[in-house]
């Protein structure tokens, strides 16, 4: 049995399509092993304590933007639009990953079963809040007997700064000492990590690019989307003023419509700003994201797998920086784009945008060549 840890229990489509992927991946890999997905959503930590009061600010700055926008009865009918929105989370995981019973306990039964192998990633499975704290045993794999072989795959720190690792590098050696194989997902960590450790680090692809076009394009081929017309599809994870430009720039352009995703209540303003140009959505489950993007004539995006799937279904898209407390975390996605040799499609300012259509046979020959060294480091690392 092979056990897989990452946190697919999250509502975001990069976190339950990238578990899906790299379970299928290794299913093919070891096709005379059960590829279970180890169900630990961390729950009673500072880490998860800290989450709790970020929330708690969220909703203080939500209501700020409700009072001034919209009545209250928009926002009870968006908490209820969530719920939907959870339910067919909760209704992929049921269909489509292979997973053990949910626990939030690090000494489960769950963790005492007899893996052949474990594999940690991808996403942020190793930012620094989680080393130094009890979730350091599963994402670290420390609950592994002797004879599991320890691998990560495209795990992340979580930060494009890694001096912020510069106090911690002894934890860091210690917790990955026992690791048979590790690959990073950014490429900045690679260099630093393989310092800290003294051990071979890999850069690879993040999971979702380990399954092909054909591959997503079939799970959602009966999926409909809102808008029968040409359209942009908008996915912006932070409010950004330069992205909602854009959008209403393109539509006056080519009469398109904007579909946008209001996964957030910050993101309700767009319904003052786009008037007569939008299209929203809000129960939108990980089938239904992929298909708006599919179905896309453009894609805006502030987002990494918002990014990766815009490339893996052949869109024309523009990807815009992501700031997060005010640290930009886009490094990821300037890595990738850089790989496939599509920086121009990373905006820094919307004057410049070249709108010529992007020739994805040479992306396409890019793609494979890594997606055939990301899976090689797998078969390897599973057969060592």
């Amino acid at each position: 049995m092979i056990g897989l840890i990452n946190i697919q229990w999250f509502d975001n489509p990069g976190a339950v399509w990238l578990a899906y992927s790299l379970q299928q991946t290794l299913k093919k890999l070891k096709p005379d092993e059960e590829v279970v997905i180890i169900d630990y959503a961390a729950g009673g930590s500072k880490t998860i304590k800290l989450s709790l009061a970020n929330r708690i600010i969220k909703q203080i700055k939500s209501k700020v933007y409700n009072t001034v926008f919209y009545l209250d009865v928009n926002n009870q009918k968006f908490g209820v639009e969530l719920k939907i929105r959870h339910n067919k989370y909760e209704e992929f995981r049921k269909e489509y990953l292979n997973r053990t019973q949910r626990t939030t306990e690090t000494s489960s039964e769950i963790f005492k079963k007899d893996y052949s192998a474990c594999v940690v990633g991808s996403d942020v499975v190793w930012k620094p809040e989680i080393a130094e704290e009890e979730h350091s045993k599963i994402y670290f794999l420390q609950f592994a007997g002797d004879k599991t072989k320890k691998i990560a795959y495209a795990a992340s720190i979580g930060t494009d700064d890694m001096t912020v690792l510069d106090g911690l590098k002894p934890l860091y050696r210690t917790l990955i000492a026992d690791f048979n194989s590790i690959s990073l997902r950014e490429k900045t960590a690679v260099q630093y990590i393989a310092n800290i450790t003294d051990k071979k680090v890999y850069h690879v692809l993040d999971p979702v690019f380990l399954s092909d076009y054909d591959t997503y394009v079939r799970l959602i081929k009966d999926v409909k989307t809102p808008c029968q017309q040409n359209y942009i599809y908008l996915y912006m994870l932070s409010y950004n003023e330069d992205i909602i430009s854009l959008a209403i720039q393109l539509a006056q352009k080519t009469g398109y419509k904007i579909v946008y995703d209001l996964h957030t209540r910050e993101n309700l303003v767009l319904k003052n700003k786009f008037k007569e140009y939008g299209l929203a959505t809000t129960a939108v489950g990980p089938l239904e994201f992929l298909a708006l993007i599919n179905g896309a004539s453009m894609i805006l995006c502030d987002s990494f797998h918002g990014t990766a799937f815009s490339i893996i279904l052949h869109k024309d898209f523009y990807t815009f920086g992501n700031y997060n407390g005010g640290i930009d975390i886009s490094t990821r996605m300037k890595d990738l784009l850089e790989m496939l040799s599509l920086e121009k499609r990373y905006v820094t300012d919307n004057n410049t945008i070249n709108f010529k259509p992007i020739d994805y046979a040479d992306v396409d020959k890019r793609l494979d060549n890594l997606r055939k060294e990301s899976i090689e480091f797998l078969k390897k690392s599973l057969e060592s």
